[in-house]
């Protein structure tokens, strides 16, 4: 029966507010008020103890209940908005009437759970310094952590409006340019940095906001790193400085949808100017924690104390990694002192010496041309996509950097293009970063074969179908590209590998459909087709393989599809020339994957 004035007010009705189910049984899937107002789960719950009680069969709902029930309603819209539902209680004798703005009130109360009425509980600063003592700086690193008891008690605290924020400000920082500037970062530009149930916001002004996490709150956490912001300097001669804050979460997650209990900041501080004589940094960076708890007017303390601490303050190079085979000479890199690298095309291993945070950049590689015929033009190799992010690497793991060669082109000659080869980063068999890589182009004959597909992006774009085949499909997230048809068929893109195009051998083939790119999962190849007394003929282009990025280990990640012949963010100077897709009888260029 509805519940609406003039009909019978059950049990059923009353449960359902209380509970969630009509036999009095939990349901936090469904708008009630113990969700809110109890444990709950996940982002629901303010963890109070004095829930309501189902009504059970046969037991009459009475008076007293209907009036606990509106006062518990009546701290949750308190706490959220600052008043409550302006229903009146009932008493025991009165009429019963259905009350008729109840289910929207407890409604509003689940929806708008994670509000509050403007105020919060009184804060507690935990001073935590460290002091950057340097000839040559370099970098920098602290870490806070802020730990609870319990997972439910920091969801509690999360969910009924508690903040942590950090607060920085420099001691003894005047002593030369360099250190009023990083004074000024910290303290003026990033004074404070706020994180909240869903957000993250700062409060300062200047800077250039180079990587803006104010997306990500407590209930956006994982076991891995996420940048919540990267503040880049905007003083002369320090525009290469920054620092960043990252922010995970460890510990027993419990039953409850909870996340863990013990969340962890990582500040990185980041001086890569050029240093003068003048430019000695010792100075005291505060970074603080600041813990302000929920209000305690309509709600009591649910989530205990908290405890913040420092989890080391160091200026080790946190930045070096091993690398084989050598590059440059070098079997191992410093960041800090021998800068940013580009890795040609290759296999190599980089194993770090210690947990670190790689920025990445990376091309795929471009397609090669189709073979120029009989006054025809080959298709042209699709160019390779973009992938970037920073990469949370762990020490003493090794990680595979693969960097794809360019596509090869059989010049002139009737055959077509290779796709290029694979540019990606793995840890086993985890993929962790990927760039899709551009197809090859399909073979002509007095007819100009189909373009190859440019690599991806979160998809690898298709290639161009020829005068008689048809082209090979893009990568996606989950299956390799479809292969193109023909008089010999191309094949389909498999996890790492584009698929073969359709052969052009002897006189029975006599054009050739261009190979599908690499990627994380390949584009397909293109079907061949035509022979010598049948032309004119060409054949389409393989499609191009997909980027892809673990959202796990990668954080600020950025996929960008190339297009045509010209490679995504072509912009970059940190691209060189990679990544191009070759014109007919032309190889495409390589990939690269550029740390910096």
């Amino acid at each position: 029966m509805a519940y609406q004035t003039g009909d019978v007010i059950l049990r059923d009705h009353y449960n359902t507010f209380a509970t969630g189910n009509a036999d009095g049984t939990a349901n936090n899937a469904v708008a009630n008020i113990n969700t809110v107002w109890g444990v709950g789960s996940g982002d629901k719950g303010y963890g109070q103890s004095t829930t309501l009680s189902a009504v059970n069969a046969g037991d009459v709902v009475t008076a007293t209940q209907w009036s606990t029930l509106l006062a518990r309603l009546n701290s949750i819209l308190t706490h959220q908005a600052g008043s409550g539902s302006g229903i009146t209680n009932p008493t025991a004798g009165a009429t019963v009437t259905a009350l008729a703005t109840i289910s929207t009130n407890i409604t509003n109360a689940t929806t708008n759970r994670a509000n509050f009425n403007s105020t919060r509980g009184t804060p507690t600063t935990t001073s935590l310094a460290g002091t950057w003592n340097s000839a040559t700086p370099t970098t920098y690193q602290q870490i806070r952590t802020v730990t609870f008891a319990s997972s439910d008690q920091t969801r509690y605290f999360f969910n009924a409006g508690g903040r942590i924020a950090l607060s920085f400000s420099v001691t003894n920082g005047a002593d030369n340019s360099k250190e009023s500037a990083w004074t000024a970062l910290l303290g003026t530009k990033l004074a404070t940095l706020n994180f909240d149930f869903t957000t993250s916001s700062r409060t300062g002004t200047g800077g250039t906001l180079t990587t803006d996490g104010s997306a990500i709150g407590f209930w956006d956490l994982t076991t891995s790193d996420q940048t919540l912001i990267r503040l880049t300097d905007t003083t002369a001669a320090y525009t290469t400085n920054y620092v960043e804050v990252l922010a995970r979460i460890s510990g027993t997650a419990g039953s409850n949808g909870g996340l863990g209990n013990v969340i962890t900041f990582t500040i990185n501080y980041n001086d890569a100017a050029t240093d003068t004589v003048d430019d000695a940094i010792n100075m005291t960076i505060n970074a603080n924690v600041v813990v302000t708890p929920p209000e305690t007017t309509n709600l009591t303390n649910t989530w205990g104390s908290v405890t913040a601490a420092s989890g080391g303050d160091t200026a080790a190079a946190a930045s070096t990694f091993s690398i084989s085979p050598a590059v440059s000479g070098k079997t191992s890199w410093n960041m800090a002192t021998d800068g940013a690298l580009s890795l040609p095309s290759g296999t190599y291993t980089i194993t770090p010496t210690a947990n670190y945070n790689m920025n990445v950049k990376m091309w795929g590689a471009g397609g090669g041309g189709g073979g120029n015929w009989s006054g025809a033009s080959g298709g042209a190799g699709g160019a390779g996509g973009y992938a970037s992010g920073v990469i949370a690497l762990t020490a003493s793991t090794a990680y595979t950097f693969s960097v794809g060669a360019g596509g090869v082109t059989p010049g002139e000659y009737v055959t077509a293009g290779d796709g290029g080869g694979l540019t990606a980063i793995k840890q086993g068999s985890t993929w962790i970063l990927v760039a899709g890589s551009g197809g090859g182009g399909g073979g002509s004959n007095q007819a100009n074969g189909g373009a190859g597909g440019a690599g991806g992006g979160t998809n690898g774009l298709a290639g161009s179908n020829g005068r008689e085949s048809t082209a090979g499909g893009g990568g996606t997230q989950s299956a390799g590209g479809s292969a193109g048809s023909g008089t010999s068929s191309g094949e389909v893109g498999t996890q790492g590998a584009g698929g073969a195009g359709g052969g052009a051998t002897g006189f029975s083939a006599r054009t050739g459909g261009g190979s599908g790119g690499a990627g994380y999962w390949g584009g397909g190849g293109a079907g061949g087709t035509g022979r010598m007394d049948e032309s004119p003929t060409s054949s389409g282009g393989g499609g191009g393989g997909s980027g892809y990025y673990n959202s796990s280990l990668v954080t600020s990640a950025t996929l960008t599809a190339g297009s045509g012949t010209t490679p995504g963010n072509s912009g970059d100077s940190a691209r060189g020339s990679a990544g191009a897709g070759g014109a007919g009888g032309t190889a495409g260029s390589a990939g690269t994957i550029y740390i910096y």
